[in-house]
């Protein structure tokens, strides 16, 4: 076999070396990663060797898995998954002088200034307004430090932060009941003491009511003069 091309690969925590064979359809895989090389051979196509005169390239697309590498005398690029050692694509129809891999580095400083920018902000939300169960957590871990005993988890410390909402919702709705029961029983002795008022302004008979008297003072079924 004869390697007349070869490309490097850093991705994924990995680092391989990618090389092209000139006089067969094929390509070595050397993983460098665990400090000792592991060699992998893939072949990416059964026909008539489709170098030209012998003659190949290998370009890596960089921030993915895959190598290209071209066909020239058979007008083909054979896409190659490094991960997986397998060919996952033949193109068809395509005559190549010289593959190249362009990355866009403005694209990809300014994407990782947005990040930076995006990570900034929330931490400087969360260091503004922290969670009640990261404080707590954070007591218990200082109370744990100090060699004072604790029991208390971060699970207790949510649900008891959990159920004093609760409470509180419980509390605000016991308070406007009795509010409304409060009204409700003032009115209802405000009535009262108008009606015993009115009883007591009431003139007393001697006898029994005049036949020509409209009004006559009941208490519950029974008449009274």
């Amino acid at each position: 076999q004869v390697f007349n091309d070869y490309s490097f690969i850093e991705n994924a925590g990995k680092k391989m070396i990618v090389f092209a064979s000139g006089t067969e359809n094929k390509v070595a895989i050397v993983d460098l990663t665990s400090g000792t090389a592991d060699i992998s051979y893939v072949t990416f196509s059964e026909g008539p060797v489709s170098s030209y005169r012998e003659r190949r390239q290998v370009e890596w697309s960089v921030g993915t898995n895959y190598v290209w590498v071209d066909g020239a005398d058979a007008d083909e690029v054979y896409v190659i998954d490094v991960m997986s050692k397998s060919l996952v694509n033949t193109i068809s129809n395509v005559e190549t002088t010289r593959i190249l891999s362009v990355d866009n580095h403005a694209r990809n400083v300014q994407q990782g200034i947005m990040q930076e920018y995006i990570q900034s902000m929330i931490t400087a939300d969360r260091e503004a307004n922290p969670p009640k169960i990261i404080q707590e957590t954070t007591t218990i871990v200082q109370e744990a430090e100090k060699g004072e005993p604790t029991t208390v988890s971060a699970q207790s410390a949510a649900t008891t932060t959990g159920n004093d909402e609760n409470d509180d919702n419980d509390i605000d709705i016991v308070g406007i009941i009795g509010l409304v029961l409060g009204a409700v029983a003032l009115v209802v002795g405000t009535m009262n003491l108008a009606f015993l008022s009115k009883m007591n302004n009431k003139p007393k008979g001697s006898g029994a009511a005049s036949p020509g008297d409209d009004e006559e003072v009941t208490l519950g079924s029974k008449d009274v003069a």
